[in-house]
Order: structure tokens, then C-alpha cells, then sequence
């Protein structure tokens, strides 16, 4: 029985030293994320402008480099009103020469809490690369090796992960160009699943369209107070989406 029971002791003390040097592996991976808050928490915010947030559309959709002031793309892929009001709150001190922060708000913005969501695992990263401590640092949130998907393919590429998955890493925080060649065959199809994934009933309720406009409140209350005009952007919806899209979300 001792003989057990130490084999055992053993073995859990050999799974949890390889746990965590897989969780050191994966943190160690470059990422956008990472990228960004290096950026805003390093002088070049004190040259900054212009201020992007928003999703995947502002990220893809805003390139710093036909602004003709300076700008930085906050922005990222699936990132929230809540997550764009956080960002905001924690480096709008750092810019001291910011002159307009763009916020987009998408037709699915009233309705979307990263949590809710198929995209959750990306609070991971702002839990561990940007300082939010939204959740506890030991829920699921708190670790790479909460979202396998993820971390078995940092892990598995090592190193040439900062090749493969961010060889178009921008110095201005733009995503880069995404064009219409790049579209799946079916993203005709997938709109109305991607539409129902915003507006589904467990994801839209009152409760949420509060949370969401009180850190749009918040956003605004930011800027006036830094003397920063708030530039509202909504990116334009496919009618294969919006088509989808359910009246109470269209109303607002």
C-alpha cells in the first residue's frame, strides 16, 4: 500500500511539473495580445493620436497607416465593448497626446459577452497578457491550458509558432489585410449560424444590453474627461447576416 501510494505521489508530482512547463511553453508564445500591451505600456503611447478599439472588424478593417496622425490598433479579433472599455481605462492615462479614440459598435455589440460565447478562451488573454483581473486567477480563465485547442498548437510548433501564426505582426497593431479571396466556400452558409451565435436568446438579455451600454457610458465619460473626441464607427453587416439578425437587436 506505501509502495502505491508513493508511485502515485510520484506520478502526480511528474503531472504536475510537465502541466506546468507546457503552461511556461505556452506562455512564452508571442501573440497580439502580448504585443499590445508592451506597446501601450512602453513610451510610443506617448505619441499616440488616434486610439482604435473594437473587433476583428477595426482590427482588419483600420490601418494606422492611412490616418495621417499617429495611431495605434487596439483592436482585436472577437474583443467586447467590455474589454474595449477596460483597454481604454488602463493606457488613457499613458497617451498624453491623444486626440480621438474610435469605438466601434457592431450590430451585434449590445447583445455579445465574450464569456457567453464560443470565443471565452480569449478572456484568457487579457487575463495573463493585459492585466485584467476580471476572474479569479485560479478559474479557467487563468490558464493557457484551459483551451487545448490553443495551447497544443503553441506547444507542438514551439518556436516557429511567432512565424507560422504572427508573421504578419504590425508595429501599428493592425491585423493586416483580409480579402475576399480568403473567405471559406460556405461563409454564405455559416452567416446565420454566426448571426444566431450573437443574438441567441442566452445571449441577449436586458441584464446584458445594461452591462454593455454602461461601458459604452463609461467610454464616453473617459474621453470627455481627457478633453479625446469619441469617434462611433459601425461596420457595414452582410445580408446574408443581418438577415438574422432579431428584431429586438434591430430595434436598438
Amino acid at each position: 500500500m506505501k509502495r502505491f501510494i508513493l508511485r502515485l505521489s510520484v506520478f502526480a508530482i511528474m503531472l504536475v511539473i510537465l502541466l506546468a512547463l507546457i503552461e511556461l511553453i505556452a506562455r512564452k508564445s508571442t501573440n497580439t495580445y502580448k504585443d499590445k500591451e508592451r506597446t501601450m505600456l512602453s513610451t510610443l503611447s506617448d505619441s499616440v493620436e488616434v486610439l482604435v478599439l473594437g473587433s476583428s472588424h477595426n482590427f482588419y478593417g483600420l490601418n494606422p497607416q492611412l490616418i495621417k496622425k499617429s495611431c495605434y490598433n487596439l483592436a482585436n479579433t472577437s474583443q467586447t465593448i467590455y474589454y474595449d472599455d477596460y483597454l481604454l481605462s488602463r493606457y488613457i492615462d499613458r497617451c498624453k497626446n491623444l486626440k480621438y479614440v474610435v469605438c466601434e459598435i457592431a450590430v451585434f455589440t449590445p447583445s455579445l459577452i465574450m464569456e457567453n460565447g464560443s470565443e471565452w478562451f480569449r478572456s484568457i488573454y487579457y487575463q495573463l497578457y493585459m492585466g485584467c483581473h476580471k476572474h479569479s486567477r485560479f478559474s479557467k480563465y487563468g490558464f493557457e491550458l484551459s483551451y487545448p485547442r490553443s495551447y497544443q498548437f503553441k506547444v507542438l510548433t514551439g518556436i516557429k509558432y511567432s512565424v507560422v501564426k504572427y508573421k504578419n505582426k504590425q508595429p501599428n497593431g493592425w491585423g493586416g489585410y483580409t480579402t475576399l479571396s480568403k473567405r471559406p466556400e460556405n461563409w454564405k452558409e455559416s452567416a446565420r449560424e454566426t448571426a444566431e451565435r450573437h443574438m441567441g436568446k442566452a445571449m441577449f438579455s436586458k441584464e446584458i444590453f445594461k452591462q454593455n451600454t454602461n461601458n459604452l457610458i463609461h467610454i464616453a465619460k473617459l474621453c470627455k474627461d481627457h478633453h479625446v473626441k469619441l469617434i462611433i464607427v459601425t461596420p457595414p453587416a452582410a445580408s446574408c447576416y443581418y438577415n438574422y439578425v432579431t428584431n429586438d437587436v434591430k430595434i436598438i
